[in-house]
Parts: C-alpha cells; structure tokens; sequence
C-alpha cells in the first residue's frame, strides 16, 4: 500500500494477513468498497497517518502463482473503535478503500513464487458484520457495555466445568436462552499490552482476546434473570 503526506512525502508499507483477510464491503454498479484490519505493528503510524492528512491510497495485489498483478487506486477511511467493530467485529482498527480506478496485469511479475509456511503472527480472518461468519454475530440490542462477572465454578468431570455469570446489564443484553452462545473479551484480564514481536508466542500478539460459548442455563429454570451459565471442556 502506497500513501502520501500531500505533496511533501510518500511511502509504502506491507498489509497482509491469512487468505481473505480483505474484505469486499460492496461490489456492484454503485462502486467497490474494500476493508481491512489494522493489525499490531511499530507504532509509527506512517501509513495511517499518511491516510488521515491525505486519504488516498494506491494497492497493489501480485499473484506469485501466475504472476498477474491488479493495481488499485481509491479513497480511504480509517475507523476506530465501535465503528470499526460495527463493520468488521473484533476489529478496533480498519481501513475502508473506495475503489476510484483498477488496473490488471496479466503475467506482471517478472518472477514466481512458491508458497511456505504461514506466519504464526497471522489473526484468524475477520468476517464482515453481515457475512454470519464472524463467530461474534450476536444480537446486538444495545450500545452499552455489558459485563459479565464469574460467580460460581463446577466441576461436572474432571474434564467438563460449568461457570456462572452475573450479567451488569441484562437489558442492554437481550434475552438469552439455551443453544445461543455469548461472546466474551478478555482482553482486561488476560491482555499482555502492546509488543512489536513476540516470538515466545506470536500467535497472542493480534489476538483479540473475544471467545464465544454456547449458553447452557434458562432464565426459567430458576436461576435470577440477571444470571446465566457456559458448560465447556478444557479449558
């Protein structure tokens, strides 16, 4: 990805990720639009800055395959927080491309390449809000942060637990039943903080810290509305 400070500077930076991990928010006669996650790197800024003075890009996707190559040039837009989430979950930081003009080359590179090993630093892909595949579609009822607090813990088998939460705000929840499955951050109890690399584990260093369990308590069952239970093995 290529971006400029106006007219004073420019520069260009890897994005890249696990297969997919850009998205195509819209594709049709109305314009392409593409998103991308921000994931954990030098803490320069350089791209996003240059994004956020001038936002424009330019891309450029080789295949090292075949050896085709499509350029694109658009308008970007950095989104933050809820509105990144809002748009790609478990996303606190993304990118969105407005796709202005593309170009594809055929037989482009002058060389190939041959595929190896994934890098460990690589999140799982994040799916689009409206893809059904992002494992955090919950329904979502209200802005407002909900908190769930760990108030009892079974051990069915030595193998299996069950664990109780009390619910901060059952309203901004929305009712739960048996089957649904609720997702949960981590992120202020188990969260590490910022590290450029992290070899003794790099699969920590993007991870966002969300897990989804399946709910396995009924308000009807007796147990107060602002309460619900996860039963899960090994954790």
């Amino acid at each position: 990805m290529s971006s400029s400070h106006g007219d004073l500077t420019m520069g260009t930076n890897h994005r890249g990720g696990s297969a997919g991990f850009c998205r195509v928010v819209n594709n049709d006669h109305t314009g392409t639009i593409l998103v991308y996650p921000e994931y954990s790197g030098n803490r320069l800024y350089q791209t996003l800055g240059n994004l956020q003075t001038t936002p424009k890009a330019g891309l450029v996707i080789p295949d090292f395959d075949s050896g085709d190559v499509l350029h694109l040039t658009g308008t970007t837009e950095i989104l933050i927080g809820k509105e990144a989430a809002d748009l790609l979950p478990r996303s606190n930081l993304a990118v969105k491309v407005q796709i202005e003009d593309a170009r594809f080359i055929h037989n482009g590179l002058a060389f190939r390449g041959t595929s190896g090993e994934q890098s460990p630093y690589n999140p799982p892909v994040r799916f689009l809000a409206n893809e059904g595949s992002s494992g955090v579609d919950v329904q979502r009822v209200s802005d407002r942060t909900v908190y769930a607090k760990l108030i009892k813990k079974e051990l069915l088998t030595p193998t299996i637990g069950r664990f109780r939460f009390s619910v901060s705000d059952p309203e901004a929840a929305g009712r739960w039943k048996p089957g649904q499955y609720v997702a949960l951050t981590f992120e202020d109890e188990l969260g590490t903080g910022y590290s450029h690399m992290r070899d003794d584990d790099p699969a920590s260093l993007n991870d966002d810290l969300v897990r989804s369990f399946t709910v396995s308590s009924s308000r009807r069952g007796g147990m107060p509305e602002d309460e619900l239970e996860i039963t899960i093995r090994n954790v």
